[in-house]
């Protein structure tokens, strides 16, 4: 029931913390809420919630996906690009920057304009292309090297984890390693 999760999402927007965890929790809320709200039918509601969630969420991607969705399904074209360009010149390791790649040119399409749609769905085919060749290096990689110097992290040992700025540097397949690992067939093998 869309409508029973949309109240019960609602319930995060009422709290009054500002911790990172709850922050975190209510951008997911949020997040949620427009995709039940956009699955309802109720897209104004869905462009609402997806406004919501912080631009340095780890969720942005997929409420830009939504926000954008939200306008198309009102026939509002236009303003479902924004968004979708926005999420189009992100990594294209999410799957939410890989379909705004072909949402934007299918919103070019829906606007009227072909050459447009047609230039953007190239863009993306060469994306797509591209990501592909390196989610294949890296899978032979993986195969066939050590772990730790596959993402970069043999130098990573030596360094003071304690201080600010010493976050993992990541080595040139770190972006896919996530990708691989939630993989079903990993995780089967596991």
């Amino acid at each position: 029931d869309w409508s029973g999760s949309r109240a019960w999402f609602g319930q995060f927007e009422q709290a009054d913390l500002r911790s990172a965890e709850f922050l975190a929790l209510n951008d997911k809320a949020r997040t949620a809420a427009g995709y039940a709200s956009l699955s309802a039918g109720r897209h104004a509601q869905a462009a609402a919630d997806f406004a919501a969630v912080r631009l340095d969420s780890p969720l942005v991607g997929k409420a830009l996906l939504g926000y954008g969705w939200s306008f198309f399904e009102r026939d509002d074209f236009s303003g479902a690009l924004s968004p979708w360009q926005s999420l189009a010149t992100r990594p294209p390791e999410s799957a939410a920057a890989r379909e705004g790649l072909l949402a934007v040119p299918y919103a070019w399409e829906r606007l009227g304009r072909p050459d447009l749609a047609l230039a953007n769905y190239e863009l993306a085919a060469q994306s797509y292309g591209a990501q592909l060749q390196s989610l294949h290096r890296a899978v032979e990689d993986f195969g066939e090297g050590e772990l730790l110097q596959l993402l970069g992290l043999e130098a990573d040992l030596a360094r003071d984890w304690l201080q600010p700025d010493a976050g993992p540097t990541g080595g040139p397949h770190a972006g896919w390693l996530l990708f691989l690992l939630e993989r079903d067939n990993f995780q089967l093998a596991l």
